[in-house]
Parts: structure tokens; C-alpha cells; sequence
């Protein structure tokens, strides 16, 4: 069975961020006692204070389904309501064999979108870089995933010991020759740096 991974990012009202940020944290520690929680972790963007977000791993979708259902997230639900300005939510499977879940400071979220006819492309060439980055000093996770129910959309989930590290892999020869090659296969890139909280 495939696991289930969800990024969701949340904004919230001007000025609001640390009580939204207050009110996701109440949820982490029962989240992750849950059945079929495998990873829930919450970040937040060190240069938006209003921005934060929670990579989550699942067992399963029934897993899932019954997280959503729990009394916690109801709560929370109804606690970051009138806190909320805007969520982006996506839902994602593994492409290839998942790393180490391990927890580093820092969190990068890069979303990749092919273009049309380009997917798979896309896919092989993004799949190639995974081994040799994962070897780089200071990479603790680099996950390639997809959307299962559209392959043009692909993300990275990738944790960093510190930021020196994260700058090296931006600048090493892995990296910028596969920038190369993605030029003509990429219709757009969103990029979200975050921290652990």
C-alpha cells in the first residue's frame, strides 16, 4: 500500500501568525500518537510570520481519513477558522524509494510543474538527481514525490541540517546541470523554505 504525504501551507490574517501558529501546535503531539501517522511535522517560514505548514505521512488513506475525523483536528478546525486567510493542501505519493524520515531544521517544499507532454521527462530527470544529492553533506531528506491524480505536478521534501548546507547543494554541479536539462521540461517552480517549530 502506498503511503499518503500531504504539505499544508497555511497563511494567516495580517498579525495573526503566532496565534495560528499557537493553535497548529496543540495538534502535533496527538496527531503523531495517531494510528498510521508515520510523520506530522509543523514549520514555519522564518520571513513570512504569518505563513506555516505541515508535512504529514501516512500509512494509508483510511489512516488519513480517520485524522481528519478526530477530535483534535475538529477543534482545530474550529479554533483557526477566523485565523485562516488562505491553504494550499497537497496531496502526494513517493516517486521511487523514500529516504529517512529525519527531522533537520530546516524544510524545503519545491513544487515543479511539467509541461504538457513533459511529465514523465520531468519525472526521470528529477528522479535522477535524488541518490547523488542525497550523499551531500548536511542532506537529511530528498524525497522526490508526485500528484497521484496529476503527474504534471512533482515535489520535493527535502530537510537540510543548516542552511550552509542547502546553499552547497543549490550551487554543486548535481544540481545545476539538472537545471539545465529541466529548462525546456519545467512550466513553473515554487519554491518555500521553512523551519521547524
Amino acid at each position: 500500500m502506498t503511503q499518503i504525504v500531504l504539505a499544508a501551507m497555511f497563511t494567516a490574517r495580517p498579525g495573526g501568525g503566532s496565534a495560528l501558529l499557537a493553535e497548529a501546535a496543540r495538534m502535533v503531539e496527538p496527531t503523531r500518537a495517531e494510528p498510521g501517522c508515520v510523520r506530522y511535522d509543523l514549520f514555519r517560514d522564518p520571513e513570512n510570520p504569518d505563513a506555516l505548514a505541515f508535512v504529514e505521512t501516512w500509512e494509508s488513506a483510511p489512516a488519513l481519513e480517520a485524522h481528519r475525523r478526530s477530535p483534535h483536528i475538529q477543534a482545530w478546525r474550529a479554533a483557526s477558522a477566523a485565523l485562516i486567510a488562505a491553504r494550499d493542501t497537497r496531496t502526494l505519493e513517493p516517486l521511487g524509494e523514500p529516504g529517512p524520515v529525519a527531522q533537520g531544521p530546516l524544510e524545503v517544499l519545491a513544487f515543479v510543474t511539467a509541461r504538457p507532454g513533459c511529465e514523465a521527462a520531468l519525472a526521470a530527470e528529477l528522479q535522477s538527481v535524488v541518490a547523488p544529492t542525497r550523499l551531500e553533506p548536511g542532506c537529511l531528506r530528498y524525497d522526490l514525490h508526485r500528484d497521484p491524480a496529476d503527474p504534471a505536478n512533482l515535489a520535493f521534501l527535502e530537510s537540510w541540517a543548516h542552511r550552509p548546507a542547502l546553499e552547497a547543494h543549490m550551487a554543486a554541479p548535481t544540481f545545476l546541470a539538472s537545471r539545465e536539462r529541466q529548462k525546456d521540461l519545467v512550466a513553473g517552480v515554487q519554491i518555500r523554505l521553512m523551519e521547524r517549530v
